[in-house]
């Protein structure tokens, strides 16, 4: 950690746009490309920060998860939070119920499209912006440990050929070299946690100079454990709990039993995976629709003429979206574009890697400053000054950082977005289905007027269906429209969250730093006992 050099800061014209996005951006023409070699995905796709579709086989048996079979396979019955319909579509989180996911599953097949599962943020938590390989050589003696009627996943298979590309999408062939709605994972979910791990350590120590006796593994304190540690050496149980909890989203909390589930797919492997998480919902055609002859952003809302839209927004990790059922079209913009897109919160800084940082204020009362980690910034510090990390920052700019975080205290409206979500309505970005002309052109006008710019930015558009995964880096803009498949009007897909790239500490290591390798070796911990504790 530096104590008397000078922080090398951006250069002027940096300062001055706050958007540092160094990735891939979005030409004329330009299309999705479906990748079947993953051997040089890391360097093409996640290093260049470019989505993509995938070929190779998914991580899931689908079929498991598909509507007439996930109650059985997942088997959770406690309450899950449920968003209702709002403005034509979904995303803001506003609105929610509790229901059991067998009670949302025959609401689905009943085709009532009022209902979506998605993210199961925490009730008591602060921030309103809320978004490995597996372990068997760790867990040889969980070989037994997989649910009677089978594992959820398969066993690695060979890659499968190349099946369908979209029309509009280029393909590389086997010997070339080469959110959904809400707005993604709590950001806030493991850094809380190394603050509590912090804390307990630093109880413990004091507990041991006060008596001399060592108080992990007894009743009431730590659960003291060699297996079952991180570099903390021991984990307790609530925390156990918590990171598995954050994981494995509920209703797939279960799957932590599965040894064969992948917490990390494959192709993101040397990536740190935050969330996985389930969605759900039901598409039905419908005539109704707003005044299209006289818009505005209340009356527009999610509107898509076919359809239930997302609506546009970004997340602050990757993803990696797997369809399980119905069909989804996907509409990305790039982090390059952000100003142009018009968030609900004041951005900050756009980092290289594409995150999306904003401002604290009425906007976003609730946010945490972030870094390009992904990592809150006030609980980044407190472990760089509590492992005596080396960083570019003088040991006075990391106690500011801990220590006068800041808040904002002022009025605000409660009913707004999260700041991540664009205020423009999805349809702007779909005039091309709108067919009557003079809707047509009163849209156009009302987009020219209230977003200048935003038609003229390029987009990538790319359809998927079940089976079909795709690559959504940090920071892209996207907006999801969900379509029935056939006669059954459900739609389901699974997604896992990465900590988004930021640098390399070795050839490894995607990140400028080991916070995220620290952090996850205590979720590998509590994955581990999780298991153990199965019987």
């Amino acid at each position: 950690m530096k104590r008397a050099a000078q922080q090398t800061g951006p250069s002027a014209k940096s300062r001055k746009s706050d958007n540092e996005y160094s990735g891939y951006v979005v030409k004329n023409g330009d299309g999705v490309f479906s990748v079947s070699n993953i051997n040089t995905f890391r360097q093409k796709y996640i290093d260049a920060r470019k989505p993509c579709k995938l070929n190779c086989p998914p991580p899931v048996a689908i079929e498991k998860f598909r509507i007439d079979s996930i109650v059985d396979t997942l088997k959770y019955d406690e309450p899950l939070q449920v968003e209702r319909k709002e403005k034509y579509g979904f995303g803001s989180g506003k609105t929610r119920e509790h229901l059991k996911l067998s009670e949302i599953v025959e609401k689905l097949k009943s085709s009532d499209d009022s209902y979506y599962l998605t993210t199961q943020y925490d009730e008591n938590e602060g921030n309103e912006d809320d978004s490995d390989e597996d372990d068997e050589d760790d867990d040889e003696d969980d070989e037994d440990d997989d649910e009677e009627d089978g594992p959820t996943f398969p066993p690695a298979t060979k890659k499968s050929k190349k099946d369908g590309a979209d029309s509009d999408e280029e393909s590389e062939s086997e010997s070339e070299s080469e959110s959904e709605s809400g707005s993604g994972p709590a950001p806030s979910a493991h850094e809380a946690m190394i603050r509590q791990q912090l804390a307990r350590l630093n109880e413990e120590i004091e507990h041991f100079e006060r008596t001399g006796e060592m108080n992990f593994g007894k009743k009431g304190g730590g659960a003291f454990d060699d297996e079952f540690g991180g570099p903390s050496g021991f984990l307790h149980d609530d925390e156990t709990d918590y990171r598995v909890g954050s994981l494995y989203q509920p209703p797939l909390s279960g799957l932590v039993k599965d040894a064969a589930f992948p917490v990390t797919p494959a192709p993101f492997k040397n990536l740190v995976t935050q969330q996985i998480n389930l969605w759900m919902g039901s598409s039905k055609q419908t005539k109704e629709k707003p005044d299209l002859l006289n818009p505005t952003v209340e009356s527009l809302g999610k509107y898509v003429p076919e359809g239930n839209s997302s609506g546009l927004h970004h997340d602050h990790a990757d993803n990696l979206y797997v369809v399980v059922q119905g069909r989804k079209r996907f509409t990305l913009y790039s982090p390059k574009d952000a100003a142009s897109l018009y968030t609900v919160g004041n951005i900050n800084k756009v980092y290289a890697n594409g995150l999306i940082d904003y401002k604290v204020d009425k906007n976003a009362r609730l946010w945490r400053p972030m870094t390009e980690n992904g990592a809150i910034k006030a609980v980044w510090a407190e472990w760089v000054l509590e492992n005596v990390i080396d960083t570019d920052f003088e040991v006075e700019e990391v106690e500011e950082m801990m220590m006068n975080e800041p808040r904002y205290k002022g009025d605000y409206d409660a009913s707004i977005d999260p700041p991540s979500f664009s205020r423009v309505p999805p349809i702007l970005a779909h005039l091309d289905e709108v067919t009557d002309a003079k809707e047509a052109q009163a849209l156009e006008k009302f987009a020219d007027k209230e977003f200048p710019g935003f038609r003229k930015l390029q987009k990538l558009e790319v359809w998927l269906k079940p089976g079909e995964m795709l690559y959504v880096p940090t920071g892209w803009f996207h907006e999801v429209t969900s379509y029935a498949d056939g006669d059954n009007s459900a739609h389901v897909a699974l997604n896992w969250w990465f900590m988004p790239p930021s640098g390399k500490v070795n050839s490894f290591c995607p990140y400028k730093d080991e916070y995220w390798l620290f952090d996850w070796k205590e979720t590998k911990a509590a994955i581990n006992k999780a298991r153990k504790e199965k019987k």
